[in-house]
């Protein structure tokens, strides 16, 4: 997820209301979240914005800054890719 605003807009009191089209975002990321084969991941444009909470939830693990996130790194960090001068972790036929 690449953003920078929270799930939605954020109330007066700075808690987040509901969606419009009555998604709770917070059921829908707890789903993902037990999920074995999902790896939760966030670039934010502006870390100290509104909505951190939220985004560090969204995040995971991985919370990354925009201006700094590594697209490489963070890949490997989430399982996407093979880790640097790593080995491909499945036996190949010759």
């Amino acid at each position: 997820m690449i953003g920078d605003r929270p799930p939605h807009p954020p109330a007066p009191d700075g808690d987040v209301v509901r969606c419009p089209r009555r998604h709770d975002w917070r059921s829908l990321l707890g789903e993902l979240e037990v999920r074995p084969d999902v790896a939760l991941a966030a670039v934010r444009d502006q870390p100290a914005a509104p909505g951190g909470a939220a985004w560090a939830r969204i995040g995971g693990t991985a919370l990354k800054p925009l201006d700094t996130v590594d697209a490489d790194a963070l890949a490997a960090q989430l399982g996407l890719t093979a880790p640097p001068n790593g080995g491909i972790p499945v036996p190949l036929a010759c």
